[in-house]
């Protein structure tokens, strides 16, 4: 079984690794991505699994502000980062990403591909980017 399933996914999709893909839900700016009316709109959509999935957005070109490292082995990262057209600033917060977001990130323009939500830490609510890919872009 296992060699003959092995030859037809080779069949049908070669010998080259797979790529992972992301698949980008819409462009939303920070004016959006603040307004908790939006975020609890998104809330409505769950739950959230296999059929159907979180929506992830990409952002405009944005300014990393602040990075810190969180968690017990200082594996996750919170970027502070301000949108350039709008001037506003959110907290994006990158699980397990520690190693692969240099702390030379720093004054950097960045996109990023996020899912909002809200985060609400000892009652008090605020907006919160999951980060789900980046690229620099200068």
């Amino acid at each position: 079984l296992r060699e003959r399933f092995d030859a037809v996914v080779r069949e049908e999709l070669g010998d080259s690794p797979l790529t992972p893909t992301l698949k980008i839900d819409a462009e939303l700016s920070f004016l959006e991505a603040s307004d908790f009316t939006v975020l609890k709109g998104l809330e409505l959509l769950q739950p959230f699994g296999m059929g159907n999935p979180e929506p992830v957005f990409v952002s405009g070109p944005l300014l990393v502000r602040k990075r810190r490292t969180f968690g017990h082995t200082r594996e996750h990262v919170s970027l502070d980062v301000m949108e350039m057209a709008s001037g506003l600033t959110l907290q994006a917060k990158a699980w397990r990403q520690a190693s692969q977001i240099p702390e030379t990130i720093v004054g950097k323009q960045i996109r990023l591909a996020h899912t909002p939500g809200i985060n609400a830490y000892n009652g008090i609510a605020s907006v919160e980017l999951r980060v789900r890919d980046w690229e620099i872009i200068s």
